[in-house]
């Protein structure tokens, strides 16, 4: 695809790809949804309890962040080379509908696009999809399943194993499956959700109790590296749950 519009008259690089955004009001919701793409420590209590040995969770912790680090940052700047500042909200419709100029990239809904289409591939790409949701979403939804289980206002209602636990899992399925079919652009609902919840859960909370359990001063470097982490995560608390409010009110 990139070697497609390249070949476009009306090419303006500058306009198609952009190093910086053009504001940096536009870098919250971005960040939001960095939080949400690495957000981990939600899981960390069910994946460390299920651990042989629980003392290599930091080692395999690190590992993983990387791997994804690396694959993630493969992925999107493949799919931003590719698509640029036209990339829709579904990477399938990217996929599968392509503009002939970037006048209609710009201006005329993705359907109306007239420089080729793939029905294939998006079907191909749905179906793929579909299988990494289908094992993504069970280790995702365990964050909640677990908390009702340890909950202490809770986990006597639904013990493991229990007819009401089954049916806690299948009510939180049922309610994740309705957001998907209800909300229309889940992307910037998504982008909202982290914004407020990404900072608390992945920054603040985490050093807030690591200082109230440790009780000692950390390494000046350590804490240099605290202090940019909070800077970034109140920037997204504020500057990112505001523009992903615009953007949801803006979109409708």
């Amino acid at each position: 695809d990139a070697q497609r519009w390249q070949t476009w008259p009306d090419l303006e690089p500058e306009k198609l790809h952009k190093a910086w955004p053009s504001s940096p009001m536009n870098l919250g919701p971005v960040v939001a949804i960095l939080f949400g793409s690495f957000s981990v420590n939600g899981n960390v209590p069910s994946v460390m309890c299920e651990m042989k040995d629980p003392m290599q969770f930091p080692l395999a912790l690190k590992t993983a962040m990387g791997m994804v680090g690396m694959i993630y940052l493969m992925v999107m700047g493949a799919g931003y080379y590719g698509y640029g500042e036209f990339t829709q909200s579904d990477i399938v419709d990217s996929l599968s509908y392509f503009p002939a100029n970037q006048f209609q990239a710009f201006n005329e809904p993705f359907r109306k696009w007239t420089g080729g289409s793939a029905a294939v591939l998006g079907n191909v790409m749905s179906v793929l999809l579909l299988v990494k949701l289908a094992i993504g979403l069970p280790l995702n939804l365990m964050v909640v399943f677990y908390s009702f289980q340890t909950f202490r206002y809770t986990k006597d209602y639904v013990p493991a194993g229990s007819a009401a636990n089954k049916l806690m899992r299948l009510a939180v399925v049922a309610l994740a499956v309705v957001v998907g079919l209800v909300v229309t652009n889940f992307s910037q609902l998504f982008a909202l959700v982290c914004a407020i919840f990404g900072p608390l859960l992945q920054t603040f909370l985490p050093l807030f109790f690591s200082y109230r359990i440790r009780r000692v001063r950390s390494m000046c470097l350590r804490q240099c590296v605290h202090y940019a982490m909070l800077v970034v995560a109140g920037f997204t608390l504020t500057i990112g749950t505001y523009e992903s409010v615009v953007d949801i009110v803006g979109g409708h």
